[in-house]
């Protein structure tokens, strides 16, 4: 077991992850009944297993926080866009149907001198 000394700016989270063990791992070897802990506090920091246990998943950003409307700002974008595409998509489709009939209707050319 090593002993870690808190420093401003820590958290258990990122404490645990800086050894390999997990919250639970620092909670227990310590007897601490929360999360909250002091600049200059002693934790013993048990051994790491030997397969560590993967990253928690990062929390979710806050409701109406700014990322969230750049996200869904984003998202209705993208939707729009898609759209877009779609309806100029069916428009190329169309002229190349015309494009093939007046091919077939002995190779007319527009605008040419003859």
């Amino acid at each position: 077991m090593q002993t870690y000394v808190v420093q401003s700016g820590d958290s258990l989270y990122s404490i645990a992850t800086g050894f390999g063990v997990t919250v639970d791992d620092i909670l227990q070897g310590n007897e601490l009944d929360g999360s909250h802990i002091y600049v200059g506090q002693r934790l013993t920091i048990p051994q790491p297993s030997i397969f560590p246990p993967p990253p928690l998943p990062l929390p979710p950003f806050p409701p109406g926080s700014n990322l969230e409307q750049r996200v869904n700002r984003l998202e209705r974008e993208q939707f729009r866009m898609s759209q877009e595409i779609n309806q100029l998509q069916q428009r190329v489709n169309r002229l190349d149907v015309r494009v093939r009939r007046l091919e077939g209707h002995g190779g007319i050319i527009f605008g040419a001198e003859g």
